[in-house]
């Protein structure tokens, strides 16, 4: 859409997400002036107001599989020509033999006039 306006989209975005960081950088600066004023002035120490504060009350874990093609498709991505014509030769068979298996035994789902 940016385009369309007759402004390039990488300088629109650099442009904006400058002044999204400025934005954010100052509204930290503000939050913590104002967290140290009011422990100033509370007059409580440093471990008190420590104790105060609230941590998370949950943690998650993602897990993250980067291998979006199938297992066995990073080694065909090596620098070394004859590992990787070694590796797509003996893994490419296989990976497409894998993919026609999934395909056609694949259960459909059944609808209410198959029953």
């Amino acid at each position: 859409m940016v385009s369309l306006g007759g402004r390039t989209p990488i300088d629109e975005f650099r442009k904006q997400a400058t002044e999204e960081y400025l934005a954010l950088r100052e509204r930290v600066r503000e939050a913590a002036a104002d967290e140290t004023a009011a422990i100033l002035r509370s007059g409580e120490s440093a471990a008190e107001a420590a104790a105060r504060l609230k941590g998370p009350s949950s943690t998650w874990t993602y897990l993250v599989n980067d291998d979006q093609l199938g297992w066995g498709m990073q080694l065909m991505g090596g620098k070394n020509i004859g590992f990787s014509a070694l590796a797509a030769g003996a893994f490419g068979p296989l990976f497409v033999l894998t993919l026609l298996v999934n395909r056609f035994f694949r259960r459909k789902p059944k609808t209410p006039a198959d029953q």
